[in-house]
């Protein structure tokens, strides 16, 4: 987000419209974007109307996140300077914001074709491409980056190229294809680092105000990514190393005192991570530990807040990486947890140093983080098991039971959701982004269907229609007719009271091989159903594993696929098995809930690894 300059040459005519301006760029540099707004709307009723003003007052609407009074407002500059370069990127910003795909991807456009200063390029040119990535138009980012290879530093494209992972696999070829370009790009790019130092090039000042993109999509296809993200992070290591900062940092450890401990996350808001993470804050005993939260650019929401209160202080970043690591540190941190692993551009930037005694990261993201600076990984004993350590960078840290303190879902049942599904059926569901799923899980599915023609499955469709088609078809070509294709079925996208309607309608659930059901599975079995998985050889495959374990529900684990799909298929022909299978969960699913024993283990590891 950019902002808008204030300049007083054009209507210095009253002491007080100065004592207004002064006021005004006062809450600009303050970011007290609630404070600025009737400000700026008290001038404008006086006529006072100028880029400046509704340039700051659609900055400041779309840092609340109103965004379609964002873009009102920036619209109003645009009817001023048609080719005012600020109001374009403030406008792809808040259209992307409003899943408005294609005018986000005019305005940025726009803007980056004018942008001559290169601090604001590199902004513009990683939101404009975050945003074709989550999306998934991975050529027209290709373009882009073609288009502007020039202006783009060597370190630069290599992230960018690390980045552009294509989800919309039509075949098992193409997956593999996929995966081996990205290993290849980066052998190829320490081999050159190796070879001559003088590779690496400083231009984008050493990354001190930009951060890159991570390579957190390509971890979801890789069945042991510990390689690949060793090779990516010494790379990034290699490149930071020309930072006018030391990578090595020994604060004195806490003796006799509290031990300080600092949760950092890009997503302290409502979301995935805050809900299986958010009693690690909350409920660590604050006579032993001071509780911090690094602010990796968080929205902000009454989740955010509640975390915040919970907390001694709320440390904030900014662009300037140099300055956040030499703040961090002089905070003398016994820890920090990266909550968000592989998610947060800033994090994956900050791995590169040590800036407490001791850092960690979670199961967030459960796979290793590939840093050398990254000591412990925290993880489950019931999702891990003996050759795990294998799969870490870091030391596995395996916490009590499934290691989080989790607060069940309430539900508001909705009995018109049940007409999504249709009583004439066994109506199995996942409920897995679709991104998740590999190619060699197809011909599983499409078994389920074969042999069983009274089964309906039902998927969370993508927001991106395409990735419906490609996921649909890959199945059907191993079906045995063609009328079974309408077996395949999506569910819309919804909030979450109508997302639990869906598992409460269901039959039954069946897990995802490739990355199994965490936060979704945990909600599913809060609702008493049902859900058959296998398990793996990782943490990323035994999420729902370690969760059945915990409430003695063996008889849902399959061993290997062959038994997997006849759970499956045993389940769908038996209403009976279903019922016994709800009532021992509802008997048992306490012990997943609001489970202290993880708390006590967090506290006791952290204490024991710290010395």
């Amino acid at each position: 987000m950019q902002l808008y300059k204030i300049y007083f040459v054009y209507i210095l005519t009253k002491m007080t419209l100065e004592k207004k301006l002064q006021e005004i760029l006062f809450l600009i540099n303050q970011e007290k974007y609630k404070e600025l707004i009737p400000k700026i709307h008290e001038l404008l009723k006086e006529k006072y109307q100028s880029i400046p003003l509704y340039g700051n007052l659609g900055l400041s609407y779309l840092k609340l996140n109103k965004n379609y009074l964002a873009i009102k407002y920036f619209l109003k500059v645009k009817k001023i300077d048609k080719n005012n370069i600020n109001a374009n990127h403030n406008l792809g910003l808040a259209y992307s914001k409003i899943n408005e795909i294609d005018k986000a991807i005019n305005f940025y456009d726009q803007a980056l074709g004018a942008i001559k200063e290169y601090p604001f390029f590199f902004i513009t040119l990683i939101e404009y491409l975050e945003l074709l990535l989550a999306n998934y138009k991975i050529n027209l980012a290709e373009k882009i980056i073609y288009k502007y290879k020039a202006k783009i530093p060597i370190d630069l494209q290599f992230f960018f190229n690390t980045a552009l992972f294509d989800i919309k696999f039509k075949d098992h070829r193409s997956f593999v294809n996929n995966i081996k370009k990205i290993e290849d790009m980066i052998s190829d790019y320490q081999t050159q680092i190796t070879k001559n130092n003088k590779f690496i090039i400083t231009e984008l000042n050493k990354l001190i105000k930009f951060t890159p993109p991570t390579i957190f999509t390509t971890t979801f296809y890789i069945e042991n990514p510990k390689k690949l993200l060793k090779k990516y992070y010494q790379i990034f290591d290699k490149i930071t190393d020309s930072f006018n900062v030391p990578k090595l940092f020994s604060p004195p450890i806490s003796k006799n005192k509290k031990i300080k401990v600092c949760f950092a996350s890009s997503i302290f808001r409502k979301h995935t991570i805050t809900k299986l993470f958010k009693n690690w804050i909350i409920k660590l005993d604050k006579n032993k530990f001071d509780v911090y939260i690094l602010d990796l650019d968080s929205e902000k929401d009454e989740i955010y807040n509640e975390i915040k209160n919970n907390a001694v202080e709320s440390i904030l970043t900014n662009r300037n990486l140099e300055e956040n690591i030499n703040f961090i540190r002089s905070k003398k941190l016994d820890y920090i947890i990266y909550l968000d692993n592989h998610i947060s551009r800033k994090a994956s930037a900050l791995y590169n140093f040590q800036l407490a005694s001791k850092q960690a990261v979670t199961w967030g993201h459960p796979v290793t983080s590939g840093s050398k600076y990254i000591d412990l990984f925290l993880s489950s004993e019931l999702m891990e098991n003996n050759l795990s350590e294998k799969n870490y960078t870091e030391k596995l840290i395996k916490l009590k039971n499934i290691s989080i303190n989790y607060e069940k879902p309430n539900i508001k049942i909705h009995e018109e959701i049940k007409n999504r599904f249709d009583d004439n059926f066994v109506n199995i569901l996942n409920l897995q982004s679709l991104h998740k799923f590999q190619p060699h899980e197809d011909k599983i599915y499409a078994e389920i269907l074969n042999k069983n023609k009274k089964i309906n499955l039902y998927f969370i469709e993508s927001e991106i229609k395409e990735h419906n088609k490609v996921f649909k078809y890959r199945i059907s070509k191993f079906l045995s007719d063609n009328k079974s294709e309408e077996r395949i079925k999506f569910l819309p996208r919804c909030d979450n009271n109508t997302f639990y309607n869906y598992i409460y309608f269901s039959s039954f659930i069946f897990d995802c091989l490739s990355w199994s059901g965490g936060n979704t599975h945990l909600e599913a079995l809060a609702f008493d159903k049902p859900i058959i998985t296998m398990e793996g050889k990782s943490l990323k495959q035994n999420h729902t594993f370690g969760f059945l374990k915990r409430i003695n529900q063996d008889n849902l684990i399959a061993s290997n696929e062959r038994e997997y799909i006849n759970k499956i298929l045993e389940f769908s022909q038996s209403e009976n098995l279903i019922k016994i299978s709800k009532e021992e969960i509802s008997k048992n699913k306490n012990l997943l809930f609001k489970d202290m024993e993880c708390i006590k283990s967090l506290e006791d590891s952290l204490m024991k690894n710290l010395f």
